[in-house]
């Protein structure tokens, strides 16, 4: 089960920083987390401080889960949908787990690295928020888990997975306020709490049980006023969520072909509401709760975009307008075996037939007409006859019966408001569980809290962790080659005053040519801007005839031989400066700090070939030379890689990699792969092969390596080739049109070694994505993420995949991505 479509658009973040120690030295926790330290954090920053401590951590339970129970795990939670939840969720609290005390029983070899400071687990918390406009909960609907897998089909339908069968849980969370722009902020729930990221390491059910325990005795405010706790699990994560009280929940989306534009100026959505108009000045807000049965935090939340600060019992004054929920027109879909509405109008109702009931007599009980109950359903049991003996259980529709079911397809959480399933069709497995709310004295009681070895810190300050733990976020301006852009040469800037003046490069016989027409016509007084002198003279050249222009050519050709001479003078004279000044920076006065010169950006690291300096080999290990960026995040300085192996060697198919070692990626399976942050990363020249679109069957030649059994001539070769044919990109044409062909004879090569690339075909680059979808497998891809965040830690780029929900500053586009 993979977590599609978690990709928000984002606020620009900052370098992460880098734990200074390995997750697997981390020992797991106590159940009372005794040697441990628990924060409370209410901060957003502390979070994103923790950032990459967090995607670490996800990846090293993941690790251990597949080490101890030999079984395939599912991908853990991606750096891309971490950053999007932590800069989108509001509010956003938690906690997090640190060790403190080297814990009982640790192996002897562990000890050595054992460090106080180091993350066991975090868990964070928020508002519910969807994007989708004609989003709804509904269990008793077809759609909702029309796409299960079938072994999670099989699992539903023999019980073994606990789920809403009476859709009560989920007409329940319908019938709660909501309200919200689904192009701008949202459509808030309320009443509905989300654990939207927890990660832990023996941890996991003490935290969770913390939260609940949090939110139950939590007061309410226009905010938070949570009735109810959600959650999207993966499918390992299921059997633990259930045995915490969750139980599965339908959720649809109704898609319907309107116009974008025509849907955006529908702007906000809520639940059915009615206004109302305040005839006595003084009245509050707590008198029309009271009289209208209904929660005096829904009226102030609904109410809140014209009063930000209204209050419970503040006097109101004559002619105020306050929303109210309607609840006569809750629009939570119900079951009919336990609450008979008769009619067409209101939610629609399912009905589960008794064993051997016909549609005649469920018609004839709910007093609808039969063929409309008929026709109603065949879209879903195509040969359902009124005399039909109906099997217990089965789902019939027996309201709304003209209201179209086809257009329902299952939510997928976290995309935009314009998504279509068609294009992620993966849907999310939500969960739910009723909150036990506490009010007054039991609000105070915390048997959970209270039962851990240690207390629930309150104070925390991620600038405090010590450097022993985490790094300092990368510097931008290290001046670090291998992750920079060379900068270019200043105009102006300080020489030494023994530093030898490079030669001006010679004139070509049209320069010569031109200037004598320059002054031919100035001396004849005639008038004309130099761009059309230009033009004009260019197109008089070409009909020149060689004779005419020999004078021009040898002129040409003698300052080409001087200009070649100086060159060579040059080049003795600013060595013999270089012995003498060592210290110069031709660039500009030595005394400057190098910091100041290096103000270029970061190279962009997706899509190379890189490997790890000794800090990276530190932190990674040594096990794999070269890797290649699937994912990176230049705001954020991170690197998703995955490790490359030795394929064998090219054959002479590829003439320019003849003899040399053929690079592959490592299989995905392996779980060989590695997020770090690029501070540790070295671009190395290479090249791609075949320009494939899948990942898994791309061939690299690198150009860093020269350890294959090749032959001198060989050797010789591809390294007089490097200026010619090498990139210090795995090339990847960004629209598949435009690719690198490394299979050219030597002869096309020119005499200046210029690099040369051929474009080739649409058609003839998209063979092999074509070819990978007759073998039936999807094409790996490969994501460059602009201040973007890709939806699932696959090798599958999701570019986006990588739909996601917008930020409430959403309209300043400060972000955007590539499509591949």
């Amino acid at each position: 089960m993979n977590l599609t479509g978690l990709v928000a658009l984002r606020c620009e973040g900052k370098p992460l920083r880098q734990p200074n120690y390995s997750m697997r030295h981390v020992p797991h926790t106590s159940k009372d987390l005794s040697n441990s330290v628990i924060y409370e954090i209410s901060e957003r920053d502390h979070f994103n401080d923790s950032m990459a401590e967090f995607v670490l951590l996800c990846n090293e339970v993941v690790r251990r889960k597949a080490v101890k129970y030999n079984v395939k795990s599912s991908k853990p939670l991606s750096l891309e949908y971490m950053a999007d939840r932590l800069d989108v969720d509001d509010p956003v609290f938690g906690f997090m787990v640190r060790t403190n005390e080297i814990p009982a029983g640790i192996p002897s070899n562990q000890k050595d690295y054992f460090q106080e400071g180091m993350l066991q687990g975090f868990i964070t918390v928020t508002t519910f928020t969807n994007w989708q406009q004609n989003f709804r909960w509904d269990s008793m609907h077809d759609s909702a888990f029309a796409y299960d897998e079938p072994t999670l089909a099989a699992q539903m339908h023999s019980n073994e997975r606990v789920w809403d069968r009476d859709g009560s849980l989920a007409e329940a969370l319908q019938n709660t306020v909501r309200c919200g722009d689904p192009w701008n902020e949202g459509i808030v729930w309320p009443k509905i709490a989300e654990i939207s990221l927890i990660g832990a390491l023996g941890c996991g059910k003490a935290l969770l049980s913390l939260v609940i325990e949090r939110l139950e005795a939590m007061q309410p405010n226009r905010k938070q006023n949570y009735d109810y706790v959600v959650l999207q699990a993966t499918e390992n994560s299921i059997p633990f969520y259930e045995s915490m009280g969750f139980v599965r929940v339908g959720c649809i989306t109704e898609q319907r072909d309107k116009d974008v534009e025509e849907v955006k100026q529908q702007e906000i959505v809520s639940s059915p509401v009615f206004t109302i108009q305040i005839k006595k000045a003084g009245e509050t807000v707590a008198d029309y709760a009271k009289k209208y049965g209904v929660d005096i935090w829904d009226i102030i939340f609904l109410s809140h975009y014209m009063y930000p600060d209204l209050a419970p019992k503040a006097p109101l004054r004559k002619g105020t307008t306050l929303f109210i929920p309607d609840v006569s027109k809750l629009d939570g879909c119900t079951n009919a075996n336990k609450k008979i509405h008769h009619g067409l109008d209101g939610p629609t109702q399912w009905y589960s037939s008794l064993d051997n009931e016909t549609p005649k007599e469920i018609a004839k009980k709910f007093n609808v007409p039969c063929k409309d109950l008929l026709d109603a359903n065949r879209v879903r049991i195509a040969d359902l006859k009124a005399h039909s003996r109906l099997i217990e259980g089965t789902r019939l529709q027996v309201s709304n019966l003209h209201q179209s079911m086809d257009e329902a397809v299952p939510y997928i959480h976290w995309t935009f408001p314009d998504s279509k399933f068609e294009d992620n069709p993966d849907p999310s497995y939500m969960m739910a569980r009723k909150l036990n709310r506490k009010k007054g004295a039991h609000a105070k009681n915390k048997p959970i809290e209270q039962s851990f070895a240690v207390k629930v810190e309150t104070e925390y300050d991620s600038a405090s962790i010590p450097s022993s733990i985490v790094q300092a976020p990368a510097n931008n301006t290290t001046g670090n080659t291998p992750q920079f852009k060379t900068p270019n040469k200043s105009k102006k800037y300080k020489s030494h005053p023994e530093q030898p003046v490079t030669p001006k490069r010679p004139k070509t016989a049209f320069m010569f040519f031109l200037h004598g027409e320059k002054e031919r016509l100035k001396s004849k007084n005639v008038k004309i801007c130099m761009p059309d002198l230009s033009r004009v003279a260019a197109e008089h050249w070409k009909s020149m005839p060689d004779e005419t222009k020999r004078p021009f050519v040898e002129a040409a050709e003698k300052m080409r031989v001087k200009y070649e001479e100086d060159m060579r003078v040059y080049h003795s004279q600013m060595n013999e400066f270089k012995r003498k000044h060592p210290q110069w920076d031709d660039e500009g006065d030595a005394d400057e700090p190098a910091l100041k010169k290096q103000k270029s950006g970061f190279v962009n690291l997706f899509n190379k070939v890189v490997k790890l300096n000794e800090e990276g080999k530190r932190q990674a290990g040594n096990e794999f030379e070269y890797y290649y960026v699937l994912t990176y995040i230049p705001d954020l300085f991170w690197c998703h890689l995955a490790p490359l192996r030795k394929a064998g060697i090219f054959g002479p198919n590829r003439k320019k990699s003849e003899g040399r070692t053929k690079w592959m990626l490592v299989d995905e399976g392996e779980g060989k792969e590695l997020d770090i942050t690029g501070a540790v990363c070295q671009v190395v020249k290479s090249r791609c092969t075949r320009g494939c679109a899948d990942a898994d069957k791309e061939e690299w030649d690198i150009i860093d390596d020269f350890s294959a059994t090749t032959s001198p001539e060989t050797k010789s070769s591809a390294i007089d080739g490097e200026e010619s044919s090498v990139t210090e990109d795995a090339t990847f044409s960004d629209n598949m049109k435009e690719v690198m062909r490394c299979d050219q004879t030597p002869g096309e090569h020119s005499s200046n070694h210029e690099a040369q690339t051929v474009k080739l075909s649409t058609d003839n680059s998209l063979k092999n994505v074509d070819q990978d979808f007759k073998e039936n497998k999807e094409p790996r891809k490969r994501s460059v993420l602009e201040k973007v965040m890709s939806p699932i830690r696959s090798r599958k780029p999701q570019a986006d995949s990588t739909s996601g929900p917008k930020h409430k500053t959403m309209q300043s586009s400060l972000l955007s991505f590539l499509r591949l």
